[in-house]
């Protein structure tokens, strides 16, 4: 794993440019805080001696179900975009995409395709202005980008069980554009933030990227040194990447059904 800093954007850009390869998929991930001891895994990880595998296949189906049965009960599955004739998994998938994007914990790991809008993680929380922040590049091989290819079945994620991947994937949901699409906030969130999901096998979800060979060895870790964070939030801010266009428009009913699981997931 490679580490550098870097303290103005255009450094970063260079930087990012080098790294681009035809064999590679670049996927940035942003953190306000590079001294936390913070880890490169999914929200459902609470802590990491907390949890077996089996524990946390479990916490998982028992707190999405949960979760869905809320949203259907207050009338609100409008709120999750589901296609018409959903292929093999899809359904599963999408209610899985957009909890996450909704902000509840699961297996799924954020990363974007673009810098920029990973970096604003990095830089935006005025809370950590006195820690320098990090920015992450992951060069995933093209091989296990999963997208909705109905030609290739071999990279169409809505094949395969989520709760069953034998192997590291990134999944590519395709933004589906609708009339009333600002009804879908996780929908939305995943184009504004250009997001896609990292999933590892059930048995390595436990192990941080930066401590597992088949990732370690390319990861890059940029660190953003917090006397240039405000600079970098204003030129973000000035091309148009504020909280307001990634996050989107909340929805009062969900949010509060979001609250709830999240209290009622320290029972689990």
């Amino acid at each position: 794993m490679q580490v550098i800093t870097k303290n103005t954007l255009e450094e970063i850009e260079v930087i990012v440019d080098r790294f681009r390869s035809p064999f590679s998929h670049l996927l940035f991930r942003g953190e306000a805080c590079n001294n936390c001891n913070w880890k490169l895994r999914p929200s459902l990880i609470r802590d990491e001696n907390m949890l077996s595998v089996e524990r946390l296949l479990q916490e998982e189906i028992r707190f999405n179900t949960e979760f869905k049965r809320r949203i259907i009960d207050a009338g609100l599955q409008r709120k999750i975009l589901e296609g018409q004739n959903p292929l093999g998994f899809q359904s599963q998938w999408e209610w899985l995409t957009q909890a996450q994007h909704y902000g509840l914990p699961t297996r799924l790991f954020d990363w974007s395709i673009d810098f920029r809008r990973a970096l604003y993680f990095a830089v935006d929380d005025t809370v950590y202005d006195k820690n320098d922040g990090q920015l992450w590049i992951y060069q995933g091989p093209n091989g296990i980008i999963l997208s909705d290819n109905p030609i290739d079945s071999d990279i169409d994620y809505r094949l395969i069980n989520p709760a069953e991947i034998t192997h590291p994937v990134i999944v590519n949901v395709t933004y589906q554009y609708k009339e009333n699409h600002a009804e879908y906030t996780g929908q939305e969130r995943k184009w504004h933030q250009m997001g896609q999901f990292l999933v590892q096998p059930n048995k390595s979800t436990l192990i941080p990227m930066e401590e597992n060979r088949y990732f370690r060895d390319d990861l890059i870790k940029i660190i953003i040194p917090h006397s240039e964070k405000k600079t970098m939030r204003e030129q973000l801010k000035a091309s148009g990447l504020t909280k307001e266009y990634l996050y989107g428009e909340k929805n009062a009913e969900v949010e509060k059904i979001i609250f709830d699981l999240k209290r009622f997931r320290e029972t689990i």
